[in-house]
């Protein structure tokens, strides 16, 4: 009974510190719990940040809800269509994130180097890539600059990092900015050549 006993705490301690591995690090309890409620998924670093949802303020967790609603539909409506790439990718990030990816998600060298055999094994990759995302604290913001370029600006801790221009054709590198804007201790952060997303 006591080996029994023993087993149960000891399975008990792995799922309760595997819930906190995947919880995004200082994502607020509310905003979890409704992105899980509402799109089955755990929402990104980007989406944790709570100047998304009326600057912050909200009074009840119904009024959170409907705030991340009117979010997540600005986010999609707002999506240049201009940006486009491998199909597979846009797909995955509808069923994944419901939104489409931007023009860095769309860099198919952030998935195993541009390498995969099948849907289901770039599903994996993207997913990995988000984790390392929000394990490492990195929300990416991008702006369009014209019809054909965008750029992308890599934040931690509220302080830019680095920055590359990007194609909005495939999100291909037009300008890697990895090593000239990049604060001290930040150049590990992104890879040479603005490829994946490495721990610091």
């Amino acid at each position: 009974m006591k080996k029994k006993l023993i087993g149960i705490i000891i399975i008990c301690t792995f799922f309760q510190s595997f819930n906190v591995i995947a919880q995004p690090r200082g994502c607020d309890p509310w905003i979890v719990a409704i992105y899980k409620e509402l799109y089955q998924r755990i929402p990104t670093v980007e989406e944790c940040s709570i100047k998304n949802y009326n600057k912050g303020s909200w009074s009840s967790y119904d009024q959170l809800k409907e705030l991340i609603k009117a979010y997540q539909k600005a986010s999609v409506t707002l999506s240049p269509a201009s940006v486009t790439g491998d199909p597979w990718i846009t797909a995955i990030y509808k069923s994944l994130y419901q939104r489409l990816p931007n023009s860095w998600e769309l860099n198919i060298y952030n998935y195993n180097g541009g390498s995969w055999k099948s849907y289901d094994e770039l599903t994996s990759y993207i997913r990995d890539f988000q984790l390392n995302l929000q394990k490492n604290g990195i929300i990416i913001e991008t702006a369009m600059l014209s019809v054909d370029k965008s750029l992308v600006a890599f934040k931690k801790d509220g302080v830019y990092i680095a920055a590359n221009l990007l194609s909005n054709k495939n999100g291909s590198i037009i300008a890697a900015g990895g090593g000239n804007i990049v604060a001290a201790g930040g150049g590990n952060i992104v890879a040479a050549g603005g490829g994946n997303i490495v721990a610091a």
